[in-house]
C-alpha cells in the first residue's frame, strides 16, 4: 500500500477550489507516480516543459490528476490556439491518476493519440481557454491498463 507523506495526505484533504491551487493538482498526480517509481527502485528525473513530466530510463510518462466525481474523462488538446495536453506531449506513456475512483490509467500515448483521432468524441470548447475531449469513461476505459490506486489518507 502507497502511504503518502504528511505534506500530501493535508494538501488533498484541505484542496481548495481556486484556480491557484487547482493549478497544485497536476503535482499530486505526479508525487503518486514518483513514489511508486521510488518503491520498485526505478530511477527517474523530472522535466518541466512541454515534452513529458518524468523520464526513467526505458520511457517518458505524462502524468495528469483528476480530482472529479464524474463517469467522464477529460483529456486536454488545445489552449489559446495552440497545442496542449495530449496534442503537445512527447511522452511515451499517457497515466492519469484518478483520485477520487483510486485508479491510475496508463496508456501508450501515440495510442491514445489515435484513438482520439479516430473516434467522434465530445469536444468541449471552452474558447481561448481551452479545448478538450469529454469522454464517459466507461467509453474508454478498455483501451487502457489500469491499476488500483492504494493509499491511505
Amino acid at each position: 500500500m502507497l502511504l503518502l507523506n504528511q505534506e500530501l495526505k493535508k494538501y488533498i484533504m484541505n484542496r481548495k477550489t481556486t484556480f491557484r491551487e487547482r493549478l497544485k493538482d497536476g503535482s499530486i498526480g505526479e508525487k503518486i507516480i514518483t513514489d511508486l517509481l521510488n518503491k520498485k527502485n526505478i530511477p527517474y528525473t523530472m522535466c518541466k516543459d512541454y515534452r513529458y513530466d518524468i523520464k526513467t530510463k526505458n520511457y517518458t510518462i505524462e502524468v495528469k490528476t483528476d480530482f472529479t466525481k464524474t463517469p467522464n474523462v477529460i483529456i486536454e488538446y488545445m489552449e489559446n490556439n495552440t497545442p496542449r495536453g495530449i496534442a503537445k506531449t512527447k511522452a511515451d506513456i499517457y497515466c492519469i491518476v484518478f483520485i477520487n475512483d483510486l485508479e491510475i490509467w496508463l496508456i501508450e500515448a501515440p495510442i491514445l493519440k489515435m484513438i482520439l483521432l479516430n473516434n467522434n468524441f465530445k469536444i468541449i470548447d471552452k474558447g481561448n481557454n481551452g479545448k478538450m475531449f469529454c469522454i464517459p469513461k466507461k467509453e474508454i476505459k478498455h483501451f487502457f491498463k489500469i491499476k488500483p490506486l492504494n493509499y491511505e489518507i
